[in-house]
């Protein structure tokens, strides 16, 4: 292992505009499992590089619908809600969830709220959590 180092406020700024876009994208394999809205079915071949990157849309399967929210609107859902979306995120294989392990020393004290989910604790980064981060929060090893 090796000694972390802060990232800068260039660093972390960059990261803010390429890794997460303007809303939150969480994907379900049926229209009926998400009661908050109505979804649109996932065209993969639309999708920009950053987003393919981010939330590693190879890895999801065909047929996948997709809903997006506005920051903070993910936050708003109900506890239980929220650790069903970041259960079926990890099941799907989709980006930007973690295995709480994974990201345990990154945050010290500000990290963001876990759930559980496939028998672990699920770290999942939206863009409300992602925001709220400050320069000198996060080191990385």
């Amino acid at each position: 292992m090796t000694e972390g180092y802060d990232l800068s406020s260039n660093t972390i700024e960059q990261w803010k505009v390429r890794i997460l876009p303007e809303v939150d994208w969480f994907f379900f394999t049926n229209d009926e499992c998400f009661p908050y809205g109505e979804m649109d079915m996932l065209v993969k071949s639309n999708l920009s590089l950053d987003i393919r990157t981010s939330y590693l849309t190879w890895s999801l399967p065909e047929g996948v619908f997709v809903k997006k929210m506005h920051p903070g609107e993910f936050e708003e859902l109900s506890y239980e809600a929220r650790q069903r979306i970041a259960e079926i995120q990890w099941q799907l294989g989709r980006g930007l969830v973690f295995d709480h392990e994974e990201t345990e020393e990154w945050f010290g004290e500000h990290g963001p709220p876990l759930y559980k989910g496939a028998g672990k604790k699920l770290v999942l980064f939206t863009i409300d959590f992602w925001r709220s981060l400050e320069v000198g929060q996060v080191e990385i090893f």
